[in-house]
């Protein structure tokens, strides 16, 4: 989107929604039903897609990551969630910070969030619509290239973290 700096807010959210029903057709709400999802569940996934994931290649085993923690009923423990919740963005999350009381803290709550996070693209939007089919649980990213390495298990995904955190 582009504004000039005078731009009324209203024309701002204006523009965003008519966007997003230009983005969001039938086929998007055909996939969203066949899902078993709402549009609200698609778009709050989506955009924790958008900030947890910085290359396009990661963006669908990232959502599948989600969806399968809301299956098993694990909190999805997206850090994103807790910088949004905390109004500040970090690199790393301390334990007192994954603390932090709000129905945004998804480490503290199980399942979505209260709403979206951020605004996002069209390739985050496809990610919570056409996930990747796995088993996946867990990811790290790499704090240098931004990639992100995904784990079936609790086990690789320390090795991981131990690998591209320096923890």
């Amino acid at each position: 989107y582009s504004f000039s700096p005078d731009t009324e807010p209203s024309e701002v959210v204006t523009a965003m929604l008519d966007r997003f029903v230009e983005v969001y057709d039938q086929d998007y709400l055909k996939r969203t039903k066949e899902m078993g999802k709402t549009v609200d569940e698609i778009v709050i996934m989506a955009s924790i897609v958008e900030l947890e994931t910085k290359l396009v290649e990661d963006k669908a085993n990232a959502a599948s990551v989600f969806y399968n923690r809301i299956a098993a009923n694990m909190p999805l423990q997206s850090d994103i969630t807790v910088d949004y919740a905390r109004g500040e963005k970090t690199a790393v999350l301390t334990t007192e910070q994954t603390q932090f009381p709000s129905p945004y803290n998804t480490y503290i709550n199980t399942g979505l969030p209260y709403g979206p996070i951020c605004s996002f693209g069209e390739t985050s939007l496809e990610a919570a619509l056409y996930p990747a089919d796995t088993n996946y649980l867990y990811f790290v990213a790499d704090m240098n290239s931004g990639k992100i390495y995904f784990n079936e298990t609790y086990e690789e995904h320390l090795q991981d973290v131990e690998k591209y955190m320096g923890n």
